[in-house]
């Protein structure tokens, strides 16, 4: 195997509960042709000091320290500082199988490919269980890309439902490509950041691999206190700088086949941004003023449009119902609509 270098980007905030097991499995790496940086974002919780530690026992190991700037700052200046022509990402509060870069590595150099992609598995309270791709396994190059992979590559014809995985980890990128779509890149973005970055790089991609092998997988930690599954005050903001970007994105790079596909996942991350306004102290003041900005916004109205509501969980359709039949006198009874949708606990698609 040729003994190319890999960069694994490590953003790195208040972890220090996970941290360790998460550098633990990068230095037991069957492949040792690695660099770690560590980039810690401000941290106050011990993280930064856990990160020395572990620059002062093994040479491969950067730490980078930086004032608090959010998770995208922080895995920028990775980018920033990273040597290696090829990158990972693993989160801090997160960690990878053994063999993770080693196969990653394996891959590309038998497929070619400007990005591998492999799956992850999600750890919630002690069960596991594997998020399956939503497209065959295999690689996708010339024909086979254009045919196969990008009708599905950003949306698959369903409710969040993605030909490939938005999230930076689990991929072993080509990092030119991450450079040339940095300017897509929205650092404030607190949702959807990652496919902020992703969907540009995957439009550049001349050729993708989707492995599915023992050994190789992404294990994300599903912390219920985490952005995720809590309130996100900035989530607003982010999905309506997010889409211009993306929408542009296809324009510039003449991939106007993505304009659909990015356009159902605008209207999916507006569904989603109601259900998180229902865990606002002030959701139905604010939530009022949220339908009112999108229902107001052309994009957002060309986007509703063009979707089709049965592809959409039956829960969700009659939101996409009144969102597209919306007067003032509707306004009330989508907002209560939404928050017992969001009382009953069946949020999540």
């Amino acid at each position: 195997m040729v003994n190319m270098v890999v960069d694994i980007i490590v953003p790195v905030y208040n972890v220090s509960k996970y941290l360790n097991k998460c550098i633990e499995s990068l230095l037991a790496q069957t492949y040792k042709y690695i660099k770690i940086i560590l980039v810690d974002d401000g941290s106050t919780d011990g993280s930064e000091k856990i990160c020395d530690n572990y620059a002062r026992i093994d040479d491969r190991i950067n730490v980078i320290h930086k004032e608090n700037g959010g998770l995208v700052s922080a895995w920028t200046m990775g980018i920033k500082n990273s040597k290696s022509e090829w990158v990972v990402f693993v989160d801090g509060d997160d960690w990878v199988e053994y063999k993770h870069i080693e196969l990653l590595v394996k891959e590309q150099i038998e497929s070619s490919a400007d990005i591998v992609v492999t799956r992850m598995k999600q750890i919630d309270k002690g069960n596991e269980k594997f998020i399956e791709f939503c497209v065959p396994e295999g690689r996708y190059i010339g024909e086979k890309l254009k045919t196969e992979l990008h009708p599905v590559m950003i949306n698959a014809g369903g409710f969040e439902r993605r030909g490939v995985p938005f999230s930076r980890c689990s991929k072993l990128i080509r990092k030119s490509i991450i450079i040339r779509n940095l300017k897509y890149s929205y650092e404030k973005a607190t949702y959807e950041e990652d496919f902020n970055i992703i969907a540009p790089c995957l439009m550049d991609a001349k050729a993708i691999s989707m492995l599915k092998v023992e050994g190789a997988a992404y294990c994300y930690r599903k912390v219920e206190s985490s952005m995720l599954h809590g309130y996100d005050r900035n989530m607003s903001n982010s999905i309506y700088h997010i889409y211009p970007i993306l929408l542009k994105a296809c324009k510039s790079k003449n991939m106007g086949g993505f304009v659909r596909q990015i356009q159902f996942e605008y209207v999916s991350a507006v569904v989603r941004l109601f259900l998180n306004e229902t865990k606002n102290s002030e959701g139905y003041i604010n939530m009022s003023r949220i339908i009112k900005k999108y229902l107001t916004d052309r994009l957002f109205q060309q986007s509703l449009e063009i979707v089709d509501a049965r592809m959409y969980p039956v829960k969700f359709r009659i939101i996409l119902y009144f969102l597209k039949h919306y007067d003032s006198f509707m306004s009330e009874i989508i907002i209560k609509l939404i928050c017992l949708i969001r009382r009953q606990g069946i949020n999540h698609a």
